[in-house]
């Protein structure tokens, strides 16, 4: 059958897992760009003590000045910490990305070589890293800015205008449903999110 590979993605609150697991029981093979973000980052990676030296060396004193708390952790890296760091600075997460990302993309690609048929990589911030030439086409999870919002604050406790804050930073909803290939809405109810997946499921199966 050989391998078809799509990017999926939206923004936070948009339903983006809710979809990747609806195209996996419908039969594709799902790489989470979050999951493979969290293993290299703990101490099972193989490449963990590289990975833990080149961070410590660009981002230990940053981390811990900025925000009070040590990049390391008895547990692994310290998350948390980084993301507090990388929120209000440009360079440090230009520093983050190009340290994780090369490592990450190993891991996709190993996944790539395992799978067969369809395979849909879910990625947060794939037009902002630019990586959409890496697929077929680019299906993305859009819902109104304010639906996203409200979803976001209600999952993750935080306010609206926190999340609207971590909106602002990334491309807008509006502007990633220009950029795709494929627009999957999610304003209403479930089933009519499962009828639009399937819709794309079956055209991207035809070759369209």
């Amino acid at each position: 059958m050989g391998k078809r590979i799509f990017g999926l993605t939206g923004v936070i609150g948009s339903g983006k897992s809710t979809v990747a697991a609806m195209f996996a029981e419908m039969g594709a093979k799902i790489v989470d760009a979050d999951v493979l973000s969290r293993h290299v980052t703990s101490p099972d990676y193989e490449n963990y003590p590289a990975l833990v030296d080149r961070l410590e060396t660009a981002l230990g004193e940053k981390t811990l000045k900025a925000t009070g708390m040590p990049l390391l952790t008895p547990e692994g890296i310290n998350r948390k910490a980084l993301a507090n760091l990388v929120f209000n600075d440009t360079k440090s997460l230009g520093q983050l990305n190009e340290i994780l990302h090369p490592e990450i993309h190993r891991l996709f690609l190993r996944e790539v070589e395992k799978a067969d048929g369809i395979i849909i990589y879910d990625v947060p911030l794939l037009f902002e890293n630019n990586m959409h030439s890496m697929f077929e086409a680019v299906i993305v999870v859009y819902a109104h800015p304010e639906i996203c919002a409200q979803r976001a604050a209600l999952r993750s406790h935080q306010s609206v205008s926190e999340i609207k804050k971590r909106m602002d930073r990334q491309i807008s909803i509006e502007k990633k449903k220009e950029m795709a290939d494929y627009v999957i809405e999610n304003n209403s109810d479930i089933s009519v999110l499962r009828s639009q997946v399937r819709a794309v499921w079956e055209e991207i199966n035809n070759g369209n």
